[in-house]
């Protein structure tokens, strides 16, 4: 995330719940106006309750809610997962 205002902000991230199988990593703390962080988005592929479907793949939608001083930002996370037997 940048921060292209003029004044310094914190922002914080609402963690998904731990059945989607996802984690935002991120360091919490001020982004200085005009510098950026960095946010990492970890996928577990082995979540409880996915459906697969016919053609072997399983399709994962969810939102992570990023909250700054003035805003809520809703990031789409999308993702096919490829299931392979062996």
């Amino acid at each position: 995330m940048k921060n292209v205002g003029f004044h310094t902000c914190r922002f914080s991230v609402k963690q998904p719940s731990p059945g989607t199988g996802i984690r935002v990593i991120y360091t919490p703390g001020p982004v200085a106006a005009g510098m950026k962080t960095e946010l990492q988005v970890e996928l577990y592929a082995m979540t409880i309750g996915l459906e697969e479907s016919a053609e072997g793949e399983v399709y994962i939608s969810h939102h992570i809610h990023i909250k700054t001083e003035t805003e809520i930002f809703y990031l789409p996370v999308l993702a096919n997962i490829l299931l392979k037997w062996l």
